[in-house]
């Protein structure tokens, strides 16, 4: 490990830092030209990286931005990694990736080439784990979700998840539901949304305008493996409030369990097996 440790990764180079001037020019912060990955890292490694590297590619061919050889996946992995050792995260740790148009212009730009800046900080506990207390789930209702062909993808400027986070601050709340223009759940502020009735878990379509989220697609292909009927839907209110269950999903928290909504009390029986099986795939992945 060096003795001053590499603070960021940019395009494929360990810097201390950006230049002076790298925000000021940057399209992402000028004009939210970009998106971003999040990504949990497990014992000093990085798991379910061909997904998160496939959501990577989908989301540049979303935004038309041109890949260059410093997104070569194994390469790009390599760099990652280097990122990791360097700051001495040898356990759990939460990756960003930032992906942003190179070059200037306004909002026509100079170059579709794209380019990243990753940095990663210690996240503890080192593996997934069963919250001991289920989040406190309210219903943001003063903007919506429109679907369109970029609302499966991380945004920069989400001002819908931006908003309702703050909302769900200041009421007390651990996470609100996003509905869509339609008045369908389409998420929560920071992940995917599912329910429990009946030994059956349903997740809102992504036609209802939620992220295509990395650990939804991995819970949904673990309900399939431990024989959980599971099934994509139109949601609403309604559904949280006769579910038995109810919980939400990224890539860094994986599977929390809420714990109330309005005047519902949950359970959190089928997500603590998820949980479980999660952290033996993750496992499987680590040592692989």
């Amino acid at each position: 490990m060096n003795s001053i440790q590499k603070k960021y990764m940019i395009n494929g180079l360990l810097s201390d830092g950006a230049e002076s001037d790298f925000l000021s020019r940057n399209r992402a912060f000028k004009l939210g030209d970009g998106f971003f990955e999040t990504i949990r890292i497990v014992d000093g490694r990085i798991p379910f990286w061909d997904a998160h590297f496939k959501r990577i590619q989908s989301t540049c061919g979303a935004l038309r931005l041109e890949l260059t050889p410093v997104f070569e996946s194994e390469f790009f992995k390599k760099s990652l990694l280097q990122l990791i050792y360097d700051r001495g995260i040898d356990q759990g740790g939460r990756l960003r990736i930032t992906v942003f148009r190179e070059g200037g212009g306004a909002y026509t730009p100079e170059t579709n080439r794209a380019g990243y800046i990753a940095e990663v900080i210690p996240y503890f506990p080192n593996h997934f784990t069963i919250q001991d207390r289920g989040a406190a789930l309210g219903t943001f209702t003063d903007m919506t979700i429109i679907p369109n062909r970029l609302s499966a993808f991380k945004m920069m400027g989400n001002h819908v998840s931006l908003q309702a986070a703050v909302w769900a601050k200041g009421e007390n709340y651990s996470e609100a539901l996003l509905l869509n223009n339609k008045g369908r759940l389409a998420e929560t502020t920071s992940g995917n949304i599912f329910t429990v009735k009946g030994g059956k878990v349903r997740t809102p379509a992504l036609k209802e305008g939620g992220v295509a989220g990395v650990m939804r697609m991995k819970v949904i292909n673990l309900c399939l493996q431990e024989g959980i009927p599971v099934y994509e839907s139109d949601m609403d209110e309604t559904d949280i409030l006769s579910a038995e269950e109810v919980f939400f999903t990224n890539a860094i928290v994986g599977i929390q369990w809420v714990g109330s909504f309005r005047h519902k009390r949950f359970y959190h029986k089928v997500s603590d097996h998820l949980v479980d099986a999660l952290c033996k795939l993750v496992k499987e992945e680590v040592v692989a």
